[in-house]
């Protein structure tokens, strides 16, 4: 839903980059929540809750009345005199009426007109701005932080660079679905839980078990060291709406963890825990070897595999990398032949992080992982983050 509206609600398009299982088809949990958010939508512009209001406007242009915003004509639209000062369009719903998005459209054949706008709700003791923002274009959605009550809403146009001409302004009760709590863990392995929404509650299990509105509440960020899945639920208990699950399976911690060498500078970025610091090196070292980088884990133990995130934002000439060997061993020198080979499947065109099985499980304090191609032939590669899997 937030990505929904700002996408689609700031008059973009909105990209689902859904990736195939193993079975070719979508998997059963994104269908499942693709199906959720369809239903919410289809319902939240059923009702329009403008439809038999009146609508009214501090200027007008002659043949552009303010009614005209509410016909649902794409080609009708209120526009107000040239060089108005503060131009104001104002819906009376008749009644008051319960609602937390605004839905408003420009005439794009006459440009995109408005710069910055507000919105204001009429209260008992008066007119208070309840959003303030940027451009409107073909549609703008302004989802309101909570629902409100008001019988009369106002456009007011605070910066514009033509008399702005508006062709729809609605209101519209969003119904509650909620997204699943946002859950990450730090280097030293303690774990947060966050909601893209204020005010909810959000439950949370550490044992394997889905969790309920039963589970323990979510209060301050919890330490998890080792191994272990956390899975969590977002609850709005006033209406009863609980979100999908949550799921983040973690590894070992990597506070202990350190770069022992690397083929390029700040290899730290790739055991930050943070998604969104790439490291970004040449394909090839100065020593003519493929690139890569050996950690020393701090202790030993028995790997199974390792995870790698693709880099976030990889500049112009660097790319995923396709195809790895690793090395393991207590020797800081792991001067053996690699234990471990392979690629990565179709990571141009999955941006998830990649889990790679080993054939077997190996011991070893030190892991290096050279990387000898990159997805598309680029001379340069960016990664994100990389981890290890030992359950």
């Amino acid at each position: 839903m937030k990505i929904y509206f700002e996408t689609v609600g700031r008059s973009a398009g909105l990209l689902l980059n859904l990736a195939p299982d193993t079975r070719g088809l979508v998997t059963d949990e994104d269908v499942a929540n693709l199906t959720a958010f369809g239903t919410a939508m289809r319902a939240m512009y059923a009702t329009d809750l403008s439809k038999g209001a009146i609508a009214s406007a501090s200027s007008v242009r002659a043949g552009h009345d303010a009614a005209l915003v509410l016909d649902g004509n794409p080609e009708s639209f209120w526009v107000s005199a040239d060089r108005a000062p503060v131009p104001t369009l104002t819906l009376d719903l008749k009644q008051p009426r319960l609602f937390d998005v605004v839905r408003l459209a420009e005439h794009l054949p006459l440009g995109l007109r408005v710069d910055r706008f507000a919105i204001d709700a009429q209260g008992p003791t008066g007119w208070t701005e309840i959003a303030s923002k940027q451009g409107i274009g073909s549609q703008r959605l302004i989802r309101l932080d909570a629902p409100i009550t008001a019988r009369r809403v106002r456009l007011r146009i605070t910066a514009a660079a033509a008399a702005p001409a508006i062709t729809e302004f609605g209101v519209y009760l969003a119904p509650v679905l909620l997204d699943p709590p946002h859950i990450v863990r730090d280097r030293e392995g303690v774990v947060t839980l966050t909601s893209d929404s204020p005010g909810l509650a959000i439950a949370y299990t550490t044992d394997g078990s889905v969790p309920t509105i039963a589970s323990p509440r979510y209060t301050a960020p919890f330490a998890m060291r080792d191994a272990g899945i956390v899975q969590a639920i977002s609850i709005h208990a006033a209406k009863g709406a609980v979100s999908s699950v949550g799921r983040r399976n973690f590894d070992i911690r990597k506070s202990d963890w350190k770069i022992l060498r690397a083929s390029a500078p700040r290899a730290e970025l790739l055991i930050d825990e943070k998604n969104r610091t790439d490291w970004v090196a040449p394909l090839t070292g100065a020593d003519g070897k493929p690139c890569s980088v050996t950690i020393d884990l701090g202790r030993s133990v028995e790997l199974r595999g390792f995870v790698l995130k693709p880099g976030w934002h990889a500049p112009q000439g660097a790319g995923d990398p396709a195809a790895w060997r690793v090395r393991i061993g207590d020797d800081p020198g792991l001067a053996d032949a690699p234990q471990e080979q392979g690629e990565f499947s179709n990571i141009a065109a999955n941006q998830a992080p990649q889990r790679l099985a080993f054939a077997r499980p190996h011991r070893g304090r030190y892991i290096e992982i050279a990387f000898t191609r990159t997805a598309k032939g680029e001379t340069r590669l960016a990664i994100a983050e990389l981890g290890v899997l030992t359950q």
